[in-house]
């Protein structure tokens, strides 16, 4: 009896780093077929000079990974200023928005902010009425004084409406070219460090709207009318289109992918990776073949709950030496891969063309038993997700099921967070009988 496989066209990944650009054609075997360059920050130039041997038409997904965004937040000159609602069941001032940022980064992104009532309750329940006449007045305040706004919302991974309403609020007095960034989209538990991941999104969120356009018009002049996909920093893949309005995932893609490049380059499920991006050195740890993460960050000295490579952004000024101690102790005794000696970026563009699309969502089962019936949800959820973000439907599965007990609850309530992922959909795959 035959049977119908599936045969998987080039992929291209490519790695971006301030001006160094490496672009990387991989076959179906995981093999490097060709590698192109540029140190001038052209993107079509070392794609171009990749395509040479195969020709556009033989590719099918490609994938970029970008320091764009760490830069950004490193500099933090060029980000922009973000009005903050805070949608709570009890409102509270005692810890206001942008408490705990460092000055420098307060003072340049800081712009009005708001906490009103309403919002969703530990149980999913909505807590009482927005109070749209003050969001409406504030959306005034915000007109001239921002560019752009962040809503976030108590326990909004449970009930996203509140959120949705508000911004339906501000967009209805603003217009709908107000960028506005919802924290239950960043995703996350805590308030305070989602409401902050959300800030730093909003703040990113004007230079990555013209994002995919751009990558589409530098992919264009060589040959290629694709739909790229960005690296996130978990070392997953998302579509530019859904990518571009979620930067702060995006933030440490590249080490994310380089870390899975070098550690599949060499054959190894279990290093600390030594990641040299042609401008500074940095670290990540793969342990039993997954990219070690941290489930909490912090990005311009800011505290989220972005999950980032361990070791990101490693504390300056540290030598490899001292930064491969740091990761150790935190390890154990692995052994080292060091940055490659020629064509750093070729690691990073090889870990993106090998990376799979992903989506995540959070929840909350509560202290009566439900956690089955809400389990299956956050799957159904997650499928859903990944799909919508790019990724093969016949590949798509549950890939991470993280539960977590609330300690300080009474009755065993659980924070579940659930990974779909898949590999990238691409539809000049082929299928054929053997």
């Amino acid at each position: 009896m035959s049977a119908v496989h599936r045969s998987m066209p080039l992929r291209l990944g490519i790695s971006v780093a301030g001006p160094l650009v490496t672009a990387v054609v991989i076959d179906d075997r995981d093999h490097i077929v060709s590698v192109g360059t540029s140190d001038d920050g052209a993107l079509a130039t070392a794609v171009a000079a990749a395509l040479e041997p195969v020709g556009p038409g033989a590719i099918g997904p490609v994938m970029l990974a970008t320091t764009a965004f760490a830069d950004l937040l490193e500099e933090h000159r060029t980000i922009g200023r973000v009005a903050v609602l805070r949608i709570g069941a009890t409102p509270t001032t005692a810890v206001p928005p942008f408490a705990g940022w460092p000055r420098a980064v307060a003072e340049r992104v800081a712009g009005p902010w708001l906490t009103t009532g309403g919002g969703t309750d530990i149980d999913g329940s909505v807590n009482g009425e927005l109070d749209a006449d003050a969001i409406r007045a504030f959306a005034g305040r915000c007109r001239d004084d921002c560019d752009a706004i962040a809503v976030s919302g108590s326990f909004s991974y449970l009930d996203d409406g509140p959120e949705r309403a508000a911004a339906a609020l501000i967009a209805d007095a603003l217009g709908t070219e107000v960028s506005i960034t919802l924290s239950h989209e960043v995703g996350g538990f805590g308030l305070l460090e989602r409401e902050n991941a959300a800030i730093l999104n909003a703040a990113l969120s004007g230079h990555a709207r013209g994002m995919p356009a751009g990558l589409r018009s530098a992919l264009g002049e060589t040959g290629l009318e694709t739909e790229p996909f960005l690296a996130r920093s978990d070392g997953t893949l998302v579509s530019a289109s859904r990518a571009s309005a979620l930067p702060v995932h995006l933030v440490a893609g590249r080490l994310a992918t380089s870390v899975q490049g070098r550690a599949r380059l060499a054959g190894t499920t279990d290093a600390i990776v030594v990641d040299g991006d042609g401008r500074s050195l940095n670290a990540g740890v793969m342990r039993h073949g997954r990219l070690v993460l941290e489930p909490a960050s912090t990005l311009a000295g800011v505290r989220t709950n972005q999950p980032m490579p361990l070791g990101f952004p490693k504390p300056a000024p540290m030598t490899e030496d001292r930064l491969i101690g740091r990761l150790r102790r935190r390890v154990g005794d692995l052994p080292v891969l060091g940055p490659p000696a020629s064509a750093p970026g070729v690691a990073s563009a090889v870990g993106a063309a090998l990376a799979a699309v992903s989506a995540s969502v959070w929840s909350f089962a509560g202290a009566e038993g439900d956690r089955a019936v809400r389990l299956a949800e956050c799957e159904r959820r997650a499928i859903d997700e990944a799909i919508l973000a790019g990724a093969d439907p016949s590949d798509t599965e549950i890939r991470q099921v993280v539960d977590t007990q609330v300690t300080y609850m009474s009755g065993g309530p659980l924070r579940l967070f659930v990974q779909a992922a898949g590999r990238p959909f691409h539809p000049i795959a082929e299928y054929h009988e053997t």
